[in-house]
């Protein structure tokens, strides 16, 4: 049972993360795919239904075990949910199921690129939301930053907007750097 609600806990983010996955790999080998959309807000719906069902398990939890010297880092990267994570969880998924249904009515439809990056996005959204330490937080906020830079430097007009988005950047991997040293230096006080 501890197992089954363990992968329950890692099952939307799962789903979201082969939906954006399938849909890169459509764009690529089928760009003219016409139901890459419905894959997309089909995977997201799994997903949205089994945040929905995490309220019945919770707390939920995984550790993903130590990761360097104890001595130094003094938690491992964690997972968990409880009622106020769930709830933050469960909007984002609605939010990236709500964005989905509204693709049908912009330009340029369907795109699977596009609607690729929302749910990877909402995927590396959630897991920061269920980060249940700093260190995992601050591996998703640089997963997201990274996400986000690549994004934006592929759809980037011109130099001063390329130099913008680095810049931005930088100043991310720096506010992560400085949270991933305040857990090295808690570590080594002992906290």
């Amino acid at each position: 049972d501890r197992i089954t609600s363990r992968m329950f806990l890692l099952l939307p983010l799962i789903l979201m993360s082969v939906a954006a996955l399938a849909l890169l790999v459509l764009r690529a080998m089928r760009p003219q795919f016409r139901f890459s959309w419905l894959i997309g807000v089909g995977m997201t719906f799994a997903a949205w239904i089994s945040v929905l069902l995490w309220r019945a398990l919770l707390p939920l939890s995984i550790t993903f075990g130590p990761w360097g010297p104890v001595e130094l880092v003094a938690s491992a990267p964690a997972l968990g949910a409880d009622q106020f994570s769930w709830l933050f969880a469960l909007g984002l998924t609605t939010l990236a199921l709500a964005t989905l249904l509204t693709e049908t009515v912009r330009e340029g439809f369907p795109d699977a690129g596009t609607l690729a990056i929302s749910i990877g996005a909402c995927a590396l959204g959630l897991m920061a939301v269920i980060a249940a330490n700093p260190l995992t937080l601050a591996l998703m906020w640089a997963a997201l930053d990274l996400a986000e830079l690549v994004a934006m430097l592929s759809t980037s007009a011109g130099r001063a907007a390329s130099e913008r988005v680095v810049a931005a950047f930088a100043v991310h991997a720096a506010a992560i750097l400085v949270l991933l040293l305040a857990q090295v230096s808690g570590g080594l006080a002992g906290q």
